[in-house]
């Protein structure tokens, strides 16, 4: 198919459950025709079985996530200019010290309130509760900036309330 824009693409036709549908086999050149049949027959067996193609493949893609280091990162980078480096030093070691142990290599997407309670209850157990305050705010500003960029697609921390998470004096 040639497309309204001058780039060409395999597309395969096909009826599941009583629609029509349409699935995209790949781009030309980077798909030879070969392949394009190959995938095609490849589909047809999927459908054969009485399996939707187009579902089936999206199943098995690997959907590529972001951690919450790498997001707190971005968001570090967009946050930094306007702040004084005393207060990013401060967060930064917010970070280091307090989230990343917990939260760092966890996909954004993956985070749930009892990840969050069990991180403020490891800062409370010492004795911070101010500093489990300020966390959780950083938490609730990361995983903001990681819906606005479509890394996540919720954020727990601001569903919740401080006084859920925290025992405050």
């Amino acid at each position: 198919m040639l497309t309204p824009s001058g780039s060409k693409c395999w597309r395969m036709k096909y009826r599941f459950a009583g629609r029509e549908k349409l699935m995209s086999l790949g781009m030309y050149p980077d798909v030879s025709l070969a392949e394009a049949r190959e995938r095609h027959a490849q589909a047809r067996k999927v459908l054969l079985g009485g399996v939707d193609p187009v579902q089936e493949r999206r199943k098995t893609e690997v959907k590529p996530y972001v951690t919450f280091k790498e997001a707190a990162e971005a968001w570090l980078a967009h946050w930094k200019p306007s702040r004084s480096s005393s207060r990013v030093k401060q967060v930064e070691n917010y970070l280091a010290s307090d989230i990343y142990p917990i939260m760092g290599g966890r996909p954004v997407t993956d985070i749930r309130s009892a990840v969050l309670r069990e991180m403020l209850k490891k800062i409370q157990a010492r004795g911070a509760p101010s500093v489990a305050k300020v966390v959780l705010q950083i938490c609730n500003q990361v995983l903001r900036y990681a819906m606005a960029h479509d890394w996540a697609e919720r954020n727990p921390v601001a569903e919740l309330r401080t006084g859920d998470l925290l025992s405050l004096p």
